[in-house]
C-alpha cells in the first residue's frame, strides 16, 4: 500500500509557492492508480515524490511523509525505492532504454543485479502472466 500524508512540494527556484500543496491519498495493494487533472496540476511531482525522483534529481522542499507498506521512504533514494515502486509515465516510449523487447523486460533485473538465472526466471514468468511469449527477442 502506498500512503500520502499531507505532501507538500516546492521546486528549488520555482516561482510558485507549491508545486503540491497538503496531498493525501492512499493507494491499495494491487489496485490501478491513474492521476489525471489539467496540465500543471501535480501529475508528475506527485509520482517523481513516490519513486524517489524527488528530491535525489529534482531538487525542492517537501513536507509531510511517503509510506510504502507502512515503511517511510523518504529518505530512501531512487534504488531502495525500485523494489517497492514502480511508475508508467504519460508516453512510455519515452520509458525504453533498450532495442529489443527481452532486453527491455530484464532491464530492471539488470539493475537490481539479479543473477542470469533469475533474470531468466522472471522473464519467463512475465512473458508467461502477460501471455507474451511471441514477443520476447522482437
Amino acid at each position: 500500500m502506498i500512503e500520502i500524508r499531507d505532501v507538500s512540494f516546492t521546486y528549488a527556484g520555482s516561482e510558485r509557492e507549491n508545486s503540491l500543496d497538503h496531498v493525501s491519498l492512499v493507494i491499495p495493494r494491487g489496485k490501478v492508480t491513474v492521476l489525471c487533472g489539467r496540465s500543471g496540476c501535480g501529475k508528475t511531482t506527485l509520482t517523481r515524490i513516490i519513486n524517489g525522483l524527488v528530491p535525489y534529481f529534482y531538487k525542492g522542499e517537501i513536507t509531510g511523509d511517503i509510506l510504502i507498506d507502512g515503511e517511510s521512504v523518504l529518505e530512501k533514494n531512487v534504488q531502495q525505492r525500485s523494489g517497492m515502486v514502480g511508475s508508467v509515465f504519460q508516453n512510455p516510449r519515452s520509458q525504453f532504454f533498450n532495442v529489443d523487447s527481452t532486453s527491455e523486460l530484464v532491464f530492471g533485473c539488470e539493475n537490481m543485479q539479479f543473477s542470469r538465472q533469475e533474470m531468466e526466471r522472471r522473464l519467463e514468468y512475465t512473458t508467461g502472466i502477460f501471455d507474451i511469449e511471441g514477443l520476447v527477442n522482437k
